[in-house]
């Protein structure tokens, strides 16, 4: 026991000083990225400004005249490029004093944000830079960002300044990007919320360690009461001690390697444990132990799930679909996916009836495509009561350039407010998973985003208490073997029994 313990220990604190580093080095890499980025918006946008033209607004009257609106118009499609610049503005110093010149709230189509206000030609700053370190930047040609973000009324952001020179590099104004950084806020939520996930992979392994010297203790202690002899006995303890410490060694070298991935070190570990009970361990303690093994590995393969749930959808949030440009067969693909969850759906007694006219192709990036099948296959059955059929067709739609995929389920069904809320990542729905399994809440977002990466579309069809029916619609591409199916006759999955 006290082997397990310190084992269960060490693994734990290895797990939480490692997704500590991870945490602050992935938040500290994504705010210096973020004050770059910043910096760089300020300096792009004081490249768009004439300094001869800036230099002749110098008097409040000429607000709104052709000179200010020329001057304003870089300035304003600059804005509208980037959604989550707040304010953009020009000033400058007069006498010690700040002034702003252009603002792009001026323009309609930003002032009519609820969020914004509006500063005049010449309207003094009511809070001037400090010289000392604002403004010896820009006097000196460098871009300055605030390290602190402000907060007002409308939200939290981050503030850049960057000067405008003249042709003979004398700064004779300064323009000001106020950024909003809500998403950068929400990406550090999503890494707290990875972190949290990673800490939960750590306390499975521990407890995976726990069930292994578990069967370790039970073997030795039957071995011991089915030997007559005292010198046997010593012998059999010796040699299973021997071979305890062996697997301990063997593991604990596996759980430092694996520590970065600690899922596939949980379902590697499961496995060996099984492996062991299987050979050396006898009668019902047998059967326990494996029921107990085969339980945490299907805790570590749901986890293994979400986590890949979790990383597919960052990545679609950082940098959307790969190339597309793979011709696929989409019956092939459906019929790969039905393979997968075979088993799935025969212990629920669930029979999948899958029904298709044609081998369709389509231009797509085949492993994402197959995420999303797999997500509404995945969801069809959770939600799916045990014996009843999930009905799977694949047809052309009347003008033929499209394909239509339908997963239809005999679920609960989803009432009017879920439904608006279906496709949103982390939604919370009334229903539950008939069978108490688990899920993220991410993957029909998932499935949204890359359905429409392909021009696509997707949506369900559901009545309260009649299930659903999630309906892919894919375009076509031309395929010389439309009309013969890859295989004779539609194929149908049935439970055991």
């Amino acid at each position: 026991m006290s082997i397990f313990l310190a084992t269960a220990g060490l693994v734990i604190a290895l797990s939480l000083s490692t997704v500590s580093c991870f945490y602050l080095k992935a938040s500290s890499v994504y705010k210096n990225y973020m004050y770059d980025e910043v910096r760089n918006f300020a300096l792009l946008a004081s490249n768009l400004i004439d300094p001869e033209q800036h230099q002749k607004l110098n008097k409040p009257e000429l607000e709104g005249s052709d000179l200010y609106l020329e001057a304003l118009e870089p300035l304003v499609q600059f804005h509208l490029k980037i959604p989550n610049i707040h304010y953009l503005y020009t000033m400058v110093d007069l006498n010690g004093q700040d002034h702003f010149i252009l603002d792009t709230a001026y323009a309609p189509i930003i002032r009519e944000r609820a969020d914004v206000e509006f500063s005049a030609l010449m309207e003094p700053f009511e809070e001037p830079l400090n010289d000392s370190e604002e403004k010896g930047f820009l006097y000196s040609g460098e871009a300055y960002v605030h390290k602190a973000p402000y907060t007002d009324e409308y939200g939290t952001f981050i503030n850049a300044l960057a000067p405008i020179n003249d042709e003979h590099g004398n700064m004779v104004a300064f323009i000001g990007v106020d950024y909003r950084i809500d998403s950068y806020q929400q990406r550090l939520s999503q890494l707290r919320a990875a972190a949290s996930l990673s800490l939960l992979f750590g306390l499975a392994l521990a407890l995976g360690l726990g069930y292994i010297a578990k069967c370790q203790h039970a073997q030795l202690r039957e071995a011991f009461a089915e030997k007559e002899s005292r010198e046997v006995e010593l012998n059999l303890a010796r040699n299973k001690a021997e071979t305890a410490n062996k697997a301990k060694s063997d593991i604990m070298a596996l759980v430092a390697h694996e520590l970065k991935t600690p899922i596939n070190a949980i379902i590697g570990f499961c496995q060996l444990a099984r492996d062991f009970v299987s050979q050396e361990c006898q009668g019902r303690i047998k059967k326990e132990l494996e029921d107990d093994l085969d339980s945490i590995n299907e805790a570590a393969q749901t986890l293994e799930m979400h986590t890949k749930q979790l990383l597919l959808s960052e990545e679609l949030d950082a940098k959307g679909i790969d190339q597309i440009e793979d011709e696929i067969s989409l019956e092939r693909l459906v019929q790969q996916h039905l393979q997968m969850f075979d088993y799935s759906a025969r212990r629920k007694s669930i029979r999948i009836d899958y029904d298709y006219e044609g081998n369709y192709a389509i231009l797509g990036n085949e492993y994402a495509l197959g995420q999303a099948i797999e997500n509404l296959l995945s969801n069809a059955l959770k939600f799916s009561p045990v014996g009843s059929v999930v009905t799977v067709t694949l047809t052309k739609e009347d003008d033929y350039q499209s394909s239509i995929l339908s997963i239809q389920d005999q679920g609960p069904g989803l009432n009017e407010h879920d439904q608006k809320l279906l496709f949103q990542k982390f939604a919370r729905l009334s229903t539950s998973p008939t069978a108490g399994e688990t899920t993220t809440g991410l993957g029909l977002s998932i499935v949204k985003r890359i359905i429409e990466s392909h021009s696509g579309d997707v949506w369900c069809e559901s009545t309260k208490g009649r299930g659903c029916n999630f309906k892919i619609r894919l375009p076509l591409t031309s395929s010389p073997n439309d009309d013969e199916p890859l295989n004779p006759e539609p194929a149908a999955l049935d439970p055991v029994g």
